[in-house]
């Protein structure tokens, strides 16, 4: 493109050339009269056109379906300007008669300059296309609002390297072992940051693809990361969660890119489903458990009573049964305040109905401080797995543990009466069976 904007002005100025050596044949040999005029003649002229041509393609444009015809119109005045006003000084050189070097010299800065100004030009009008796109697009193609900032600096960064190829061109330097030292930098470069990268290019797919934005509840499920919180902020690089602790949580995007997501704002319903699982002793009749908690839910405040409430059963054995009370919030629960609400409420109920919870199940029992009184410890009933009673701490005191029914679990054969002595004490003082006495 600056090859091509050269060629034309160019061609423009050999064929003025004529006309000009016969204007300033009045002035004789006086070379700096010849420059002024020649210099003052090319900025009368590119004030007249950069005043003029754009209002009159403004105008004719105004008439038509081109977009942004006015924009780019008025964008034409800077390019107008200077590039004829730059025109001029080279003709204003030429007329002046000065020594080979000097005139190369002065040339190629001018051009330089002339090159610089049609990169201005061009980046601008990328930018005005760019910003037409994403106001076009409703936030649904990839040029949008949000990812404006970088394809601006992606276009700037490529006409900024096609215009620095083009000043070295117009100097005579050969680009081959910089731009070969570059690719190879830019492929160390790479590497090394192949992980900000990946983030940069998540990001990117996150902001055109939009699976959550600013404001949105959100949950990260990748292997061992749970996170959940409110989205405060979507980048390039990275996305900012505000967790129910109050603490903001920075998130590659590569790792969101790569993981689940849950939404839990993107629902055309507003509010949230809280679920709070109960588990009582077996025996308890499940109709009165059904009817208490669905009387709990329906006087909990923060609960929306204009949807229905449920509860399951999940599951029952010898042991315990596990139910499952299922409610609608009016907001969005993230940080769990209505339902540690409603498992408190249903706490609260359950002791006032003296229903009993379940024990915790055994695998090991261990009994670390016995008081005077007695206690009794009775297995009843044993697993095919192993199962130890172990007595860690015992006071001076009497004390009785009765076994009524117990395996071989100590290798002492069958415990047939209760002892005062520690069960270590008697293992030591029973004899073997088979031995001489």
């Amino acid at each position: 493109m600056l090859e091509k904007v050269s060629e034309v002005f160019n061609s423009i100025q050999n064929s003025v050339w004529p006309y000009l050596e016969k204007a300033w044949g009045v002035f004789g040999d006086y070379a700096y009269l010849k420059v002024a005029f020649v210099a003052t003649l090319g900025y009368l002229v590119a004030r007249l056109f950069a005043k003029y041509i754009p209002n009159f393609l403004s105008r004719i444009l105004s008439n038509t379906r081109i977009p942004l015809s006015k924009d780019i119109a008025d964008l034409l005045r800077f390019p107008l300007f200077n590039l004829i006003f730059l025109s001029g000084l080279l003709l204003a050189l030429k007329a002046s008669g000065m020594n080979s070097a000097v005139m190369v010299a002065m040339t190629s800065i001018l051009t330089s300059l002339m090159i610089v100004v049609v990169g201005v030009f061009a980046y601008k009008l990328i930018k005005i296309l760019f910003i037409h796109s994403a106001k076009n697009n409703n936030d649904k193609g990839v040029i949008q609002v949000k990812t404006l900032p970088l394809f601006n600096n992606a276009a700037f960064v490529f006409v900024l390297i096609g215009a620095t190829h083009q000043i070295f061109a117009v100097w005579n330097v050969d680009m081959t072992a910089l731009l070969a030292s570059a690719g190879i930098a830019g492929m160390a470069v790479g590497m090394a940051a192949q992980g900000t990268i990946a983030d940069i290019i998540a990001g990117i797919l996150i902001l055109t693809d939009e699976p959550f934005a600013v404001g949105d509840v959100i949950q990260l499920d990748s292997g061992d990361a749970q996170i959940k919180g409110v989205v405060t902020r979507i980048g390039i690089r990275s996305t900012r969660i505000l967790n129910e602790l109050n603490v903001e949580v920075v998130i590659p995007n590569g790792l969101l890119g790569n993981s689940r997501v849950l939404n839990e704002s993107s629902s055309i319903e507003k509010g949230g489903v809280v679920v709070v699982n109960i588990t009582i002793a077996s025996g308890v009749d499940a109709d009165r458990m059904r009817t208490l908690l669905m009387d709990v839910a329906n006087q909990f405040p923060d609960a929306d009573h204009t949807k229905e409430k449920e509860v399951h059963m999940l599951d029952f054995d010898w042991r315990c049964v596990r139910f499952e009370l299922v409610v609608w919030s009016a907001e969005s629960d993230w940080e769990g305040h209505v339902a540690a609400g409603l498992r408190e409420a249903v706490y609260k109920r359950l002791c006032h109905e003296k229903i009993p919870f379940s024990l915790p199940e055994i695998g090991e029992m261990a009994i670390t401080e016995m008081a005077n009184s007695r206690q009794e410890v009775a297995i009843t009933q044993m697993a095919d797995s192993r199962q130890e009673v172990r007595i860690t701490e015992t006071p001076e005191s009497t004390s009785h543990v009765y076994i009524k029914e117990a395996p071989n679990l100590f290798g002492l054969g069958p415990i047939k009466q209760h002892s005062d002595k520690p069960l270590s004490q008697r293992a030591t003082e029973r004899k073997p069976e088979g031995s001489v006495k």
